[in-house]
């Protein structure tokens, strides 16, 4: 039997990852966590204690432009 190792792609990432993946700062990151978890929108947000998650799915549906609304975080 062969033993191969997966690699994994995990369906949520912290605030952290998803600052990096938008390309935006840590604050600003947070206000759009902060407010998407109030609205579910435009990002899927889980929070765990006081651990946020975010989809994975709808940070590249908010980047592809295929949530609804324009949004303005921050300034």
């Amino acid at each position: 039997m062969e033993n191969r190792t997966q690699e994994i792609e995990c369906l949520l990432v912290d605030v952290k990852t998803c600052s990096k993946m938008l390309g935006l700062g840590l604050r600003t990151t947070y206000r759009l966590v902060a407010q998407s978890y109030r609205e579910q929108s435009p990002l899927k947000i889980f929070r765990f204690g006081t651990a946020y998650r975010i989809s994975r799915k709808s940070i590249e549906n908010f980047v592809a432009g295929t949530t609804h609304g324009n949004q303005n975080i921050g300034g």
